[in-house]
């Protein structure tokens, strides 16, 4: 597992364990196939596309990923946190 996804997982189950957010979403541009990997592999979905829009300072076609703290929870917990012990 790369320090990305690591990172990943560590922030998520931060997020959803020691705080009351219930959804945490992110923009990936279209281009950024590994990113978008990535973000599967730890349990978020993509959401939608947006075209044209503007990201930081460019204007770009990018999906929205998200993840849902019920879903952590349940099943993306399991498998994405407890293979790890």
């Amino acid at each position: 597992m790369g320090y990305g996804t690591e990172a990943l997982k560590a922030i998520t189950k931060f997020c959803f364990e020691n705080t009351e957010l219930q959804r945490l979403w992110t923009e990936v541009d279209v281009r950024n196939i590994p990113l978008q990997k990535m973000l599967e592999k730890c349990g978020y979905s993509k959401e939608g596309l947006i075209r044209q829009g503007k990201m930081v300072n460019t204007w770009c076609d990018y999906y929205i990923y998200g993840i849902l703290a019920t879903l952590f929870r349940s099943w993306c917990y399991k498998i994405c946190f407890m293979s790890e012990k």
